[in-house]
């Protein structure tokens, strides 16, 4: 259980960069394109 835990835990903060480089990346792929 306690690997879950930590699994869980760590996606929160991690996820979160991780989420915020993918919308840059998206944002920089749209500003290309257009």
């Amino acid at each position: 259980v306690t690997e879950g835990h930590l699994h869980e835990g760590l996606p929160s903060l991690h996820g979160k960069r991780l989420l915020h480089l993918l919308l840059q990346l998206c944002l920089r792929q749209v500003h290309l394109s257009t």
